[in-house]
């Protein structure tokens, strides 16, 4: 009876250590897979910083190199054309309400001189 327990035992732990293994192995797997996942998103991310470090480097740094004065010259110019945008969008905004304005006015007159006009036909009917 002894011998068999002890087999069994054995068989026991054989079973175990395998199944234990096998779990090691497959947690192993799957740290590594997501390891490797993780690095190439973070080489990836690494791409795109390295593509708009130069996208930037090159607004910064124009190929052609221009003056001090050509700098501000067009920082004006840039700056005029920006509150001509700004006038000019209020001046159309103005200029909409308005035309909503008269047409309200000559659609209420409009609508008087039909009122009127039914008044006087009701008049003459009665």
């Amino acid at each position: 009876m002894d011998l068999t327990l002890g087999n069994e035992w054995v068989l026991f732990l054989i079973i175990f250590i395998v199944l234990l293994v096998i779990f090691l192995v497959v947690a192993w797997e799957f740290r590594r897979s997501k390891t490797g996942t993780r690095k190439m998103e973070l080489e990836n991310e690494r791409e795109k910083l390295e593509i708009l470090k130069k996208d930037m480097a090159a607004k910064i740094h124009p190929f052609t190199k221009l003056s001090v004065e050509q700098l501000t010259s067009l920082r004006t110019l840039e700056s005029e054309n920006e509150s001509l945008e700004v006038n000019n969008y209020a001046k159309e905004k103005l200029v909409e309400t308005r035309l909503r304005k008269l047409e309200n006015l000559v659609k209420g007159a409009k609508l008087d001189r039909m009122l009127k006009r039914i008044d006087d036909e009701e008049k003459k009917l009665m």
